[in-house]
């Protein structure tokens, strides 16, 4: 959600399309770590550039390796996802936690919910928690609520 507010908000500021590209470009060339997430989300989304999932990952990487939480994040979505790259659910739990260390709130949703799973990593209710009450910390809603339901059910109910 947060990575299509930032992207809307290029958009509206940025006066035309090409405009976002090449200010991201520019931004993330000069060691920019925000630059080259929003480049990542952009050729990710497809809305301003066309999609290109390698072109994301090799932007998202960047941004991580530079230490930006959401770039890291977005990194490992593609990982569990399988876009871009070989679906690799532990290399998703690598960056994730990367992008949780950081303060990136929805890194840290995200570990939880693969550790509430057992897809890639072994599940673990008891991490599954530590991580969503990170993020619950960390203000993201989601978090709080299956923090408390794994504290009431001792597992999660998951409607998708």
């Amino acid at each position: 959600m947060k990575k299509i507010f930032l992207l809307i908000l290029l958009i509206l500021f940025s006066g035309c399309n090409v405009g976002v590209i090449e200010k991201n470009k520019k931004a993330c060339d000069n060691g920019i770590t925000d630059g080259c997430n929003n480049l990542g989300v952009l050729y990710e989304e497809g809305q301003v550039i066309k999609q290109n999932y390698f072109k994301a990952f090799e932007y998202y990487e960047k941004a991580c390796d530079g230490g930006n939480a959401w770039g890291c994040n977005n990194f490992g979505n593609l990982y569990e996802e399988g876009q871009g790259v070989k679906q690799d659910f532990f290399k998703a739990s690598e960056y994730y936690e990367k992008a949780c260390d950081g303060g990136n709130a929805w890194g840290c949703y995200n570990l939880g919910f693969l550790y509430s799973r057992d897809k890639g990593i072994k599940q673990d209710y008891v991490k599954a928690k530590e991580y969503f009450g990170k993020a619950c910390d960390l203000k993201e809603q989601s978090g709080c609520d299956y923090y408390k339901s794994i504290n009431e059910k001792g597992s999660i109910n998951v409607l998708w």
